[in-house]
């Protein structure tokens, strides 16, 4: 299967930002055992070097900016309906469907008439999304074979977790997909069936969260693929599914002792990207989503000291 990589990246302002955050932010080395927040090391450069940013934004005028805040929901095989958007401009695609064995070389070809659909001067190639958490929260485990659920990876070691993320992130990175909007950060019993937060998430046990989610994180980086960390403040004891309806977290102060932790240790190694879930925060957003709180996005740079990409749910 041919490598779309290189005339991707060449010329992104996404890829410009990913690779700028990817430099700063090193990988994890997981040391102490699960108990402990990973630390910081340097991380290895492509080989074909990093993305040249050379996208002119400041000439775009505020449609063309604005569409580069957009990720654009499509599926795999519908690539043609989505030429008009990566020809305005969207910052985006993420991809839903669930294509079938064999398919890879479909993907791959569908990912790069895309691309070259935003190859013309003074455009910017979107980035290309899935979501491949593992266990039921897969779009390609036909095409790249599936993979443990998060509860179920905790039971392995960190070394192991990053092992297996990063056998899988190659193979998505051989798709043209570069981006994995996982892992799942929120904290929630073994018996929290809600959205399936009893298999999403790792533990209920902070610090257990944090260590393993970013272990995950470590394989998928280690294979090109920027991963996508959720969802904060924390879905694991809200009072319901918010892609179904309204839902409410406990207020912050309670999630401060322990749902915050495994996002403020995503902060501090530098992880690249960031999910705010829809969920209502007593004490931060009060009745408005998180995702829709400018307060939000205050207490995440200020106290949780996270300054990289930021989306929503």
């Amino acid at each position: 299967m041919r490598d779309h990589r290189r005339r991707r990246v060449a010329g992104r302002v996404a890829g410009c930002l990913a690779a700028a955050a990817l430099m700063a932010a090193g990988l994890w080395s997981i040391e102490g055992g699960r108990t402990s927040a990973a630390a910081a090391t340097p991380a290895p450069t492509r080989p074909d070097g990093p993305p040249q940013c050379t996208a002119p934004v400041r000439t775009w005028g505020a449609a063309q900016l604005a569409g580069q805040l957009l990720i654009v929901l499509g599926h795999f095989g519908a690539y043609r309906t989505l030429q008009p958007e990566t020809a305005g401009g969207a910052g985006g695609l993420v991809f839903l469907g669930q294509p079938g064995a064999g398919t890879g070389p479909a993907i791959a070809d569908g990912v790069a008439s895309l691309e070259a659909t935003a190859a013309e001067p003074g455009q910017v190639a979107p980035w290309m999304v899935a979501t491949e958490e593992g266990g039921t929260v897969t779009r390609l485990a036909a095409v790249i074979g599936p993979m443990p659920s998060a509860r179920q990876l905790s039971a392995d070691p960190p070394a192991q977790i990053t092992a297996v993320t990063a056998h899988q992130g190659a193979r998505m990175h051989s798709l043209g997909l570069p981006m994995d909007v996982a892992p799942v950060l929120d904290t929630a019993p073994a018996t929290d069936t809600v959205a399936a937060e009893d298999t999403r998430s790792f533990s209920d046990t902070g610090h257990v969260a944090a260590t393993d989610g970013l272990a995950f994180a470590q394989g998928m980086l280690s294979s090109g693929i920027v991963p996508v960390v959720k969802h904060f403040p924390g879905l694991g004891h809200a009072s319901g599914d918010t892609d179904t309806g309204p839902a409410t977290d406990p207020p912050l102060a309670t999630l401060e002792k322990n749902d915050l932790i495994p996002f403020e240790a995503a902060a501090t190694a530098g992880v690249p990207a960031l999910m705010v879930a829809n969920v209502q925060v007593p004490g931060l957003s009060g009745s408005t989503p998180a995702s829709l709180s400018p307060a939000t996005y205050h207490f995440l740079r200020s106290t949780v000291g996270s300054s990289r990409l930021t989306m929503t749910d």
